[in-house]
């Protein structure tokens, strides 16, 4: 960060954190017109959720219209997006709730951004900046990972391709983080949406673009993250105590990347979940390694820098193992606590052949690229992929 860089800063959400989280943002929350829910089918079975919707109208008024948009369980595309919005351009919509995971999340601030805009979705993705929000918009996340909860990025498929929708305007007014609720997410998303918040925290620490308020957070939501993930990861179920921590560290980190954004394990894992479908937090734990060698071959520095957030003290003698040698160690027994994730790209049905493309389709991500502290052009996106299959 130069002395000269301008910072924008952007309050969060208004958040609760704990046990009753939700039934506080309920209490708290303006509820003056109609409301929507959106959440996905799986969710909606959950005991929690039948719970939420069961006691929504008690808390709300008698005269607000409750409306439940029902999504399926994957990341959905554009148009799945404004099917659904079709469904609902009859209602005057004042407040919406986003139940569920990073996709859902993401989805009812599309949602928002549309009905309030005006514009269609591929109009605010060709200008963000007409992105306007009248409406309430509250984010209650079921997944610890993705962070949507906090961040000014909507993700979704869009003409084959995944893509963010990034604007301060697509930012939630009212967030509740009940850790609890995560413990009811399947093993597999357990393990992918933590990794990915590991992802997260890691990469708005080393970019560029890190400004003395993601300089604060990041570093302190690693260190929170990683040591959680680990004694999640290693252990049959996870604790209470281990998911409160990693929901805290991801509330940082989902603020730091908001400023700092995330970098080149991002950038190449979005065409991976573009055109293999493959799960984002799968897609970002092959690349971990890959992408951090890569980073450290060219700059060193930056694993210098990073080594005192996973526990390791200086190099002081030859004999101490070199601090990318170090952090490389740390980030594979990590994932080697994985029972889920997957260990190469060929495991998920990716050939040699289908790497051109995904390395040609890696450097659409200006936004992340940009973040990158070492430049990835299409050659060195390819060599990374080589190394993942």
């Amino acid at each position: 960060m130069t002395q000269s860089q301008a910072i924008a800063f952007h309050g969060s959400p208004v958040t609760w954190f704990g046990g009753n989280a939700v039934s506080e943002i309920i209490a708290h929350g303006s509820f003056e017109g109609n409301c929507l829910v959106v959440t996905d089918s799986n969710v909606s079975k959950t005991q929690h959720f039948m719970e939420f919707s069961h006691n929504l109208p008690k808390v709300l008024q008698s005269k607000i219209r409750i409306e439940f948009a029902i999504l399926e369980p994957r990341e959905p595309s554009s148009q799945a997006l404004h099917n659904h919005l079709a469904s609902f351009s009859d209602l005057d919509i004042a407040n919406y709730i986003g139940y569920g995971g990073g996709s859902i999340m993401d989805s009812a601030k599309v949602f928002r951004a549309v009905k309030d805009s005006g514009y269609s979705l591929k109009e605010l993705l060709n200008d963000p900046s007409k992105i306007k929000k009248k409406s309430g918009l509250m984010l209650i996340p079921t997944t610890a990972g993705t962070g949507s909860e906090m961040s000014p990025v909507a993700v979704f498929e869009h003409e084959n391709e995944k893509i963010g929708l990034s604007s301060y305007g697509l930012r939630a007014d009212m967030v509740a983080i009940e850790p609890r609720l995560s413990s009811t997410c399947p093993r597999e998303t357990i393990e992918g949406s933590g990794i990915d918040a590991f992802a997260h925290a890691l990469e708005s620490t080393i970019s560029n673009k890190a400004n003395f308020f993601s300089s604060i957070l990041s570093p302190v939501s690693l260190q929170l993250v990683y040591n959680a993930l680990r004694r999640i990861l290693g252990a049959l179920a996870p604790s209470n105590e281990n998911l409160t921590n990693l929901c805290k560290g991801i509330m940082l980190s989902s603020v730091s990347y908001g400023y700092a954004g995330c970098c080149g394990i991002h950038a190449l894992a979005y065409p991976l979940s573009g055109k293999f479908h493959i799960r984002h937090g799968q897609a970002v734990a092959l690349l971990l390694s890959p992408v951090l060698h890569y980073y450290f071959t060219i700059q060193p520095s930056i694993a210098s820098f990073v080594r005192p957030l996973f526990g390791g003290k200086a190099v002081v003698s030859s004999r101490t193992k070199q601090d990318s040698e170090y952090v490389i160690e740390q980030v594979d027994e990590l994932l080697s606590l994985s029972r889920t994730l997957p260990k190469k790209l060929r495991d998920l049905g990716v050939g040699m052949s289908d790497l051109p493309f995904l390395a040609k389709q890696s450097q659409k991500a200006t936004r992340l690229l940009g973040n990158s502290p070492v430049p990835i052009g299409e050659s060195e996106a390819l060599s990374i992929y080589v190394q993942c299959l």
